[in-house]
């Protein structure tokens, strides 16, 4: 096994002609000298998992609850969050319906430079938020259809490197749930 130096930011190992880069997910393979890359040497951008995460918000509560207006109670949550995650001024949320074109969600880059942890506590809170203004029992499944529609890879982002455990999550919710219902159910009358 031989240790290379592969450019001044990664380190690299080199055994039987692959090379992988240390601390990033990306491979590289070295046959006869030419060098083909796989992967992404870095985790997906912060401003590209909030609005993956939104997005996904938007469209599972529109499936959810028609009776309220989804796209101005998640921009007054968002902007109620704002308060405690300053960051999140750079997140823009407009109501698109009665325009062909466009997105809802802007998104700037802004909050790549918001360290991962940070983030993830924003998420965190949005989701809550959120589950809370659908109300009813859309908490569990809610949370569980969120990470399968949010796709793999920023599923593993905001697990892995945000440390929003969604699994944890619905574990959470249905809690804090049972904690409500025996509350009600043993309150003085």
């Amino acid at each position: 096994m031989e240790i290379v130096l592969f450019s001044k930011f990664f380190m690299v190992k080199k055994v039987n002609q692959i090379v992988i880069l240390l601390n990033t997910i990306k491979i590289v393979w070295v046959v006869n000298g030419i060098l083909t890359c796989y992967g992404d040497a870095s985790m997906i951008e912060n401003s590209k998992v909030m609005k993956n995460v939104l997005n996904t918000l938007l469209n599972i509560s529109r499936r959810k609850d028609t009776d309220i207006d989804i796209v101005s109670t998640m921009d007054s949550l968002v902007k109620k969050l704002e308060g405690k995650y300053g960051f999140l001024k750079h997140v823009e949320i407009n109501d698109m319906r009665f325009f062909e074109a466009g997105d809802s969600i802007t998104v700037m880059s802004d909050l790549d430079s918001i360290p991962s942890t940070e983030m993830g506590k924003a998420i965190h809170d949005i989701i809550f938020s959120m589950i809370e203004s659908l109300g009813g029992d859309a908490g569990f499944y809610f949370i569980k259809e969120i990470g399968h529609r949010i796709g793999d890879d920023y599923y593993t982002t905001i697990r892995d490197d945000m440390g929003v455990n969604l699994s944890l999550m619905q574990l959470e919710w249905d809690v804090s749930r049972m904690e409500r219902m025996l509350a009600d159910r043993y309150k003085p009358e």
